[in-house]
Order: C-alpha cells, then sequence, then structure tokens
C-alpha cells in the first residue's frame, strides 16, 4: 500500500485541457451562468463586474514590451491526496538552489525540475518565505510558540510595549533540514492583535529584516456590514473592528522583532470605502531598493479595490495607499529576474497584473481562472518564476459540483499554470 501511495505521489502533472480565461468566446459563454447571476456570493456584486482575460489585454501588455503566454495547466495535487475538508490557499515556495514546494492538506512535494516531476517530502515551509544573501530560507508559521491563543498579546516587562511569541522556520540548506524556533514580537501597548499569517519576510539592503502582519490598535474604528456575506451563502449583519498592516523589524537575524511602522490604516467609520480597513499584505524589496506592500480592503463578500503603498526608506515611512486593482484578496508579489514586476490577486476570479517602471504603472489585469462557483476555492494563489521568463502560479480549484453548505464545497484540487513572460524593456 505504502509503495501504491508513493507511486502516485511521483506521477508527473496531469494536464486537464484548454488554458480558460485566454479565448473570449469560451470566456462569453462562461459568463451566462456566471455565479453571481445566480448564487448569494453575487449579492454585493456589481452588475457588468471586469472579466477581462489575457486576449483582451495583450495589445495593452505589447505597448509596454510584454509578452505572455499562457503554458499547461496542470493537476499537482487532487483531492484524494489531500485529504481534508478545509479550503487551503495555493500554496508555493522556492528555495535558493531553485527547488520548489507546494502543499495542499496532508500532502507536499518537492521539484527539482521547475514542476516537472515532484517528489513527497515533509517540511513546515508554506509560503511567503524569505532568501536571505547568504541563502537562509526563513519563514513566520503564523503559529505562536508559547502556548497562548495566535494574535493575542500581552503585558511586556519593557515599558509601553506589549509582546508575543511567532514560529520561526528556518533553513541554511534550502530546505532540505529546516528548525524551528521562536521569535518575539514587541509591539506598541495600544496594539490588540496581531496576525502573521501573511507574514512575508525580506531582506534589506543592510542585511536586516522586515515584515509585515495585519493589526488592531485601540483608535481603530469599530464598524457595522449590513449585508456580510459567509463562504457557505448565509447574509447577516457583521460588526467588527477594522484593521492597518504594520511592519516590524528584526537586525538579529529573526530572533526578535520591533514595530517599525503602520503601513496604511483607516480612521473612517464606516464600510462604503474600505470594508476591513486594510489586511492581508504581501510585500516585495524591489533591486532598486524600493519596497512595494499590497493590502486587501475587501471583506464579507463586497468588492473593493487592492491597495499599494511604497517605501523608500527600509520601511520606515510609507507613501498614501493607492488602489492598484479593483478588487483583491491574498495579493502576491515578485520581481523576476528581467525587473518586471508580477502581482497576482483574487476574488472574484484569479488575476494577474504587471508593472515595468517599478510598481508606478500597472497593465494588463486579466484573470486566468474564473472558477465554477462564486469565490470558487477563495480565490487565492501564489507565484514564483520558477525557469527564467517562466511564472508558476498555484492555486485551488473547486469542485465544480459541490453543493453550496455542504462540506464538499471546501474541497478541491491543487493547481499549477504556467505563464512565459518576457519584458523587451524600452528606452
Amino acid at each position: 500500500m505504502k509503495h501504491t501511495i508513493f507511486s502516485v505521489l511521483m506521477i508527473t502533472f496531469l494536464m486537464i485541457g484548454a488554458a480558460p480565461g485566454d479565448d473570449r468566446d469560451s470566456n462569453r459563454q462562461s459568463l451566462e451562468s456566471h455565479w453571481s447571476k445566480n448564487e448569494p456570493f453575487g449579492h454585493n456584486i456589481p452588475r457588468g463586474l471586469k472579466t477581462d482575460g489575457l486576449r483582451d489585454v495583450r495589445d495593452q501588455l505589447a505597448a509596454a514590451g510584454i509578452t505572455v503566454e499562457r503554458g499547461r495547466t496542470d493537476v499537482i495535487i487532487p483531492q484524494k491526496d489531500i485529504g481534508t475538508d478545509r479550503g487551503f490557499v495555493g500554496s508555493l515556495v522556492k528555495f535558493p538552489n531553485g527547488d520548489i514546494q507546494v502543499k495542499a492538506g496532508k500532502t507536499q512535494l518537492r521539484s527539482n525540475d521547475a514542476g516537472r516531476t515532484w517528489r513527497p517530502v515533509k517540511s513546515q515551509f508554506q509560503l511567503y518565505p524569505c532568501r536571505t544573501a547568504d541563502g537562509v530560507t526563513l519563514q513566520f508559521t503564523g503559529r505562536t510558540t508559547d502556548g497562548r491563543p495566535p494574535h493575542k498579546l500581552h503585558p511586556s516587562e519593557r515599558p509601553g510595549l506589549v509582546q508575543r511569541s511567532a514560529e520561526l522556520i528556518r533553513s541554511a540548506d534550502s530546505g532540505l533540514t529546516e528548525t524551528a524556533e521562536s521569535a518575539i514580537i514587541f509591539m506598541p501597548s495600544q496594539c490588540k492583535m496581531l496576525v502573521m499569517n501573511h507574514g512575508r519576510i525580506v531582506e534589506l539592503p543592510d542585511g536586516s529584516l522586515l515584515s509585515h502582519g495585519y493589526a488592531t490598535f485601540e483608535e481603530d474604528p469599530i464598524v457595522t456590514y449590513d449585508t456580510w456575506v459567509m463562504k457557505i451563502g448565509r447574509i447577516h449583519v457583521k460588526k467588527f473592528q477594522k484593521n492597518r498592516v504594520v511592519v516590524i523589524h528584526s537586525d538579529d537575524g529573526g530572533r526578535t522583532w520591533h514595530y517599525r511602522a503602520t503601513v496604511a490604516f483607516d480612521a473612517t467609520r464606516h464600510t462604503r470605502k474600505r470594508i476591513l480597513g486594510f489586511a492581508e499584505p504581501d510585500m516585495v524589496a524591489l533591486s532598486s531598493g524600493e519596497l512595494l506592500c499590497f493590502m486587501r480592503t475587501v471583506a464579507g463578500g463586497g468588492i473593493r479595490p487592492l491597495h499599494m503603498s511604497t517605501s523608500h526608506d527600509g520601511g520606515m515611512t510609507w507613501s498614501h495607499a493607492d488602489p492598484v486593482a479593483d478588487r483583491g484578496v491574498s495579493p502576491c508579489v515578485i520581481e523576476m529576474s528581467s525587473g518586471l514586476i508580477v502581482l497576482g490577486y483574487g476574488r472574484p476570479m484569479n488575476w494577474l497584473a504587471f508593472s515595468p517602471d517599478g510598481g508606478q504603472t500597472w497593465l494588463g489585469h486579466f484573470q486566468f481562472y474564473m472558477g465554477a462557483k462564486g469565490w470558487d476555492s477563495w480565490n487565492q494563489l501564489a507565484l514564483e518564476e520558477v525557469a527564467p521568463a517562466t511564472l508558476l502560479v498555484t492555486y485551488a480549484r473547486l469542485d465544480p459540483t459541490a453543493t453550496i453548505g455542504t462540506k464538499e464545497r471546501r474541497r478541491g484540487d491543487l493547481m499549477g499554470t504556467y505563464f512565459t513572460v518576457k519584458w523587451e524593456k524600452q528606452q
């Protein structure tokens, strides 16, 4: 039996056919039965919502010297090997030696040939890793190490500060071996909650580390959203405190962290523009030294823009947060070896966008996966450049036969779609 399972996990990707979203006619056909027309998740969704596919944006990309060609879409981990009723993010990790790793439920796979073949592994690395200049890989797991509830902070012996523990995974050999350790995060006493599940770590030019999370401070407003839509389809009133995005800094290799700055907060006491405040960030440290931070503002089944803020001083100060997309949860951003920046985001649908000028402008927003159901598998994704000019995007695909409100509604396959992305820099 063990040999059978191992053989299944060693199988190369399974092909799933034509690439959805790249053909204008098939895209239009899929809109005829679009989920927002017949499911509760359309309750807060405006009619005429943008659904551009790759073909719709080719000319815009070409004008900037960018060509994007869609490659194969594969089932990386099928539902039968995931073994969980919980949803999962499109986990993808790239190590300093070029190996990549994915995880969904109980199955984790590693590849040393850009995803052509996979082998089973056991590892804590899942998402948002940091690859330092000296070859170390670091990642927060989102868990605490002192037995206290996640996200909560407790009094510190240091005046004016509160603290929480955070589990940190470290590897010096590209994930072949790894150790778990406890890091301490110090925050101002007015901080009441700190979520590190989306805590990507980046290395600054001086070798120190910067990470981010989303938090609530005492002064952040409490608001009410009248038509909160749950993922099982139920609509209700919800009262909650708005979030803010913060950055924390470490100058001892990640063992202790200190609050550095608030990237963005929302003092308004309504949900008309930013339902959630700012949350669920991702950040990239550009080769130019600049930092870009992307933040979600939507919650409860609505549509609100994805925002971006820029720092030129290692995260000490940040620009005004401005919209870069009309929607967006779980942003994931990388700088390719060409210098082109690629941004992935979702909900509704899974999207990619590109910046040839360090994040000043964003071009070619297109959806590469619409999904058969509303909020298909949460529309979360991850992306990495797995070979020169080759982008791999991982995401979950819901079972299209699943019935809303059932356990099957939370099941699906971990998918991988490849794109060839080339950029001819214009003078």
